[in-house]
């Protein structure tokens, strides 16, 4: 997520609130979605990451 951290901590407060909602989700990564749509774009998307950091 964006933001900081601030959305991380808000999202930390939503399932801490309601911690019944944490089986009910998936949080995944954009490199995952590629990976499901589209492998080749995702490998390259996954090449660059690496040579980035």
């Amino acid at each position: 997520m964006y933001g900081g951290g601030a959305c991380e901590s808000l999202f930390g407060e939503l399932l801490k609130a309601s911690p019944s909602l944490r089986d009910k989700i998936i949080i995944t990564s954009k490199v995952v979605s590629v990976l499901v749509m589209c492998p080749i774009l995702a490998i390259l998307n996954a090449m660059t990451f690496l040579i980035t950091i």
